[in-house]
């Protein structure tokens, strides 16, 4: 699912993706985001992170990205932004 302002695209699980080949070895205009999401955080004995799963988003743009960016990321996971973001 791309943004209306962005390139970004959450990978299928199923495929593999050579970042190298992709982005080239010299990139400086992509990332991939590994986002954890869907579990809960524990916390006995020590802090954990329990459950949830694993997406990639790729073709994030770094020159404009941002906390906005994240925010339509999270929405397009069926995320209430409000409710599950938190900034200082």
């Amino acid at each position: 699912m791309a943004s209306e302002s962005s390139l970004w695209v959450v990978r299928n699980t199923s495929d593999y993706l050579d970042l190298y080949d992709t982005y080239g070895w010299d990139n400086k205009k992509y990332f991939t985001m590994m986002l954890h999401h869907g579990g809960n955080f524990e916390y006995y004995p020590n802090r954990d992170y329990d459950g949830g799963k694993i997406d990639y988003i790729d073709f994030i743009e770094v020159e404009t990205f941002s906390p906005k960016v994240f925010q339509s990321i999270l929405t397009s996971f069926g995320y209430d932004v409000e409710k599950h973001m938190h900034t200082l």
